[in-house]
């Protein structure tokens, strides 16, 4: 009986020992320790560019950002110790909470794609991880977006709630058709996107101007090639049409082998020299979302030829950093899945 034990015992313990041993998801996850060890403030929260270099904010924007990746990743502990986090943003309303664009003593205003990223990401991390607190919480931000910043069919960029007033601007960037989609919001408070077609241009102005009633561009003589493909996904998203900016987007890559952060919005030519990683990851990110990944993988090559992974300088924006962080781990986890 005692040989039998003990027989038992070793068998145990020299499969913990293999199991301990195999790499496996247990592994810090590299990216993680990065946002940790070079990101991540000393109050706690995630600096704009790492090692407390340039000038250090904290953001809604990264807070979001990086709760996605996450969700990637299926991190249900650092999830979670993230969420603890959150009270630093938020603002209790009389309907809701909003979320501070940044902390800092005098801010008293949000953003709403942030706010909206945070709801979203919060939604799919009760569904994911069984959190019946995430969706609560994710319901009290919805409900004070919605209160507050929706008024006679027009969404606002920002809400003050000590004066209770709101931004006479919407950017059509800030919009997530995904995120309108999966909290139920009147589907027709989407269609204002459509405004950012120009005429005989591919490229879309930037913003609409609510008590004007015009449509705006955010620099007269350039585009941001973010916001343009932001635009273009929810361009996409609400009209069901491929945009031709995507084909654009190919041809130039293809004829200058780069494409650059910002281009004349007449000529169509590079106004400037650098290649932003947001651009490319959010190309490849577009096509994820469609479900492509032969699309997205077109575009790996080109992100990991500007991205910094471990060696990352000090003056890598968290934006740049996370966005291609997520675009290329869902990319290798989408296609694995798809080859399954």
């Amino acid at each position: 009986m005692k040989k039998g034990i003990i027989a038992v015992l070793l068998i145990i313990g020299i499969g913990l020992a293999v199991f301990w041993l195999l790499p496996s998801e247990r592994e810090e996850d590299e990216t993680v320790t990065v946002i940790e060890e070079r990101y991540r403030g000393d109050n706690g929260l995630i600096a704009n560019y790492p090692d407390g270099e340039g000038n250090t904010e904290y953001l809604s924007e990264s807070f979001g950002l990086y709760l996605d990746y996450l969700l990637v990743m299926e991190e249900e502990e650092a999830f979670a110790e993230e969420i603890d986090r959150l009270s630093e943003f938020t603002e209790e309303l009389d309907e809701g909470t909003l979320i501070k664009w940044k902390v800092e003593d005098d801010i008293s205003v949000n953003a709403l794609i942030d706010d909206v990223r945070i709801a979203y990401a919060l939604k799919r991390g009760a569904e994911l991880f069984g959190e019946e607190s995430y969706h609560e919480l994710s319901l009290a931000i919805q409900e004070a977006v919605y209160h507050y910043q929706y008024e006679a069919g027009e969404w606002h960029d920002f809400y003050d709630w000590p004066s209770e007033s709101l931004s006479q601007e919407v950017h059509f960037s800030y919009f997530s058709a995904a995120a309108w989609e999966s909290f139920g919001w009147d589907g027709a408070s989407l269609e204002g996107v459509t405004r950012a077609a120009m005429d005989n241009s591919l490229y879309y102005y930037e913003r609409y101007n609510v008590e004007d009633e015009a449509k705006e561009f955010y620099t007269a003589g350039e585009v941001n090639l973010i916001d343009q493909v932001l635009i273009m996904q929810q361009m996409e998203a609400v009209t069901g049409d491929i945009q031709p900016l995507e084909n654009w987007l190919y041809e130039t890559y293809d004829t200058n082998g780069r494409l650059t952060g910002r281009y004349d919005r007449e000529t169509m030519e590079e106004s400037v020299e650098y290649e932003a990683p947001a651009v490319y990851a959010l190309i490849m990110l577009h096509f994820l979302d469609k479900g492509d990944t032969a699309k997205a993988a077109d575009w790996k090559e080109p992100l990991e030829s500007v991205h910094e992974t471990e060696q990352i300088s000090t003056e890598t924006h968290f934006f740049d950093y996370m966005l291609a962080e997520t675009a290329l781990k869902r990319l290798e986890k989408e296609t694995t899945n798809a080859e399954e």
